[in-house]
């Protein structure tokens, strides 16, 4: 039985659009560092483990990937990139200046919402990559992990977009 998950509904509207002849690019749902994202499209599959592991915990019930039995994850398609951080920054403070409605600058907004998450303790190697948002937004629930990255002034900024629905529909419980 396919695990259902309350957040699919939504990403599936956003990540797939069938046109008349063909369906379009998964990728087309991710409008921020697409051009990157394009060039290192690959398999789920074939991404490292310590890439794989918080799409897979994301998705996950109990946020244990153990717990749950999955299909051919070669079906999935991925992209994982790192990005200068610089990028990353001005990213997110454009993204802030259209969507918040406040008489502080984006710099400022930026600075605010790093105060209302806590330190987080990331590897300096093998780095757990930041979960891209499909659509409009930025990052899932990577944000901890960014502000970890960026407050240590790391120059490059791990990322990884998922073709979601596909991945979510690999995804099967566990008989008990």
């Amino acid at each position: 039985m396919p695990l259902v998950e309350p957040r699919l509904a939504a990403l599936t509207s956003v990540a797939r659009r069938v046109d008349a002849s063909h369906e379009i690019s998964w990728l087309l749902a991710y409008p921020m560092f697409q051009d990157a994202l394009r060039r290192e499209e690959t398999s789920f599959e074939a991404l490292a483990a310590y890439v794989k592991l918080p799409a897979l915990r994301r998705i996950a019930q109990d946020g244990d990937p153990r717990s749950a039995r999955w299909t051919d994850l070669s079906r999935v398609r991925a992209s994982y990139i790192e990005v200068s951080t610089t990028c990353v920054v001005d990213a997110i403070r454009g993204q802030l200046s259209t969507h918040l409605a406040t008489a502080c600058e984006p710099s400022d907004a930026l600075e605010t919402l790093s105060l209302t998450f806590p330190a987080e303790m990331v590897p300096f190697v093998a780095r757990p990559p930041c979960l891209l948002s499909p659509g409009d937004g930025i990052f899932l629930d990577s944000w901890q992990r960014f502000f970890a990255y960026w407050s240590r002034h790391d120059r490059t900024i791990p990322l990884l977009a998922v073709d979601w629905p596909i991945l979510y529909g690999c995804m099967v419980r566990m008989a008990p």
